[in-house]
């Protein structure tokens, strides 16, 4: 939800799928886009496709609420994004943890790791 300066609700959306979902404003950007970083359990719904179990879940808002980018990455154990942060390079960098050992994730070392990923819209 955004809410004006007087305390008063500008908007508020909703997006997600049919199971648990859970993100986090990370930055706006100068023209007030909205990177929000987290995890879903859903297949469904703003959720473009499900890589096996909790997906690290990447939302992509422009300054009235209206969804621009969703997308999930990960593989068939648990993913998810604690962070995001904009890179100089015009890039995002998400830091995270994974247990995966397939789909988007590689190199994993055993049991959950700490998941770094960079990514660009």
């Amino acid at each position: 939800m955004k809410v004006g300066s007087n305390g008063k609700i500008l908007w508020q959306k909703f997006f997600g799928g049919a199971d648990g979902d859970n993100a986090d404003v990370r930055d706006v950007d100068s023209l007030g886009n909205i990177l929000l970083a987290g995890y879903t359990f859903s297949k469904n719904g703003d959720i473009p496709a499900s890589k096996g179990g909790e997906d690290l879940w990447i939302l992509r808002l422009d300054a009235s609420g209206t969804k621009l980018f969703s997308n999930t990455f990960g593989g068939k154990g648990g993913d998810m994004a604690n962070d995001a942060i904009r890179t100089s390079d015009g890039g995002y960098v998400a830091v995270g943890r994974s247990n995966g050992t397939n789909g988007d994730v590689t190199n994993n070392h055993g049991g959950e790791d700490m998941w770094v990923l960079k990514f660009r819209f």
